[in-house]
């Protein structure tokens, strides 16, 4: 749409590879979140609940009520989600997939982050999250268990660029922020804030306890397919759970 302007960005070159950069210099992608399920381990106890393994086990009848997500139309989590299960079970099982999956759901979190907060707490048991949010808490003492599906999950790419037409100090600010946040320096202070974002830069210092794309069964994630059904796949997710009363 002509919004973004091309920059040639230093330390762009330790990238780990050409699907974490625009051929044109339009973006570059500074971290990787690997889509999984995060578990309270005591609330999964307490209920006699094993976690759950694979996509359909979360269709099971004693998770009902007991799973959070977030909301397609304001998070881009739930997006992944969606487009994740597309591209796996192909476009009409997955609508049904939801429908199925809404049985379970206790609520449609406005933003991505909100539903493992809320599993952390012990407000529900099981969130649909990347990985960074879900081990996150584990930081800070909670009982989470994170896990990834066994039969394949999605990921993301979180990416920055030089927004066009913007004031000509601000534009110098942005590249130099652009240019750090490629560097190997600016993706370690994930690993040193207790943020557990994949580094795309190959001289990065992983946080300890990561989980990478190597380790986990992801599938050939196509984000450009994605992104140009974006809004056509959420309205018909949105039409097939409309008699939700967890829909926000």
């Amino acid at each position: 749409k002509g919004l973004l302007e091309p920059y040639e960005a230093k330390n762009a070159s330790h990238l780990l590879g050409d699907m974490y950069r625009d051929k044109d210099g339009c973006w570059y992608g500074i971290y990787k979140g690997i889509l999984g399920f995060m578990c309270n381990t005591e609330e999964l106890e307490r209920l006699g609940l094993e976690e759950p393994k694979d996509w359909d086990d979360l269709l099971k009848p004693e998770y009902k009520g007991l799973i959070w997500m977030s909301n397609p139309n304001t998070a881009g989590t739930a997006k992944l989600v969606i487009n994740t299960m597309v591209q796996m079970k192909g476009h009409d099982e997955a609508m049904k997939y939801f429908v199925e999956l809404d049985k379970n759901i206790a609520q449609y979190t406005k933003s991505g982050s909100a539903a493992p907060n809320g599993v952390a707490l012990g407000e529900a048991a099981i969130a649909l999250t990347f990985s960074h949010d879900g081990l996150q808490p584990t930081t800070e003492g909670y009982p989470i268990e994170l896990s990834f599906p066994t039969d394949g999950t999605g990921y993301e790419v979180g990416a920055m660029a030089l927004i066009k037409g913007g004031p000509a100090d601000e534009q110098e600010n942005a590249k130099k922020f652009i240019d750090f946040m490629c560097s190997a320096e600016g993706q370690n202070l994930y690993a040193e804030n207790n943020s557990f974002r994949v580094p795309t830069n190959s001289q990065a210092t992983p946080a300890e306890g990561l989980v990478t794309l190597d380790s986990v069964a992801v599938i050939d994630y196509d984000a450009v397919w994605a992104a140009e059904h974006k809004d056509e796949f959420v309205a018909q997710f949105e039409a097939n759970i409309a008699s939700s009363e967890n829909l926000e």
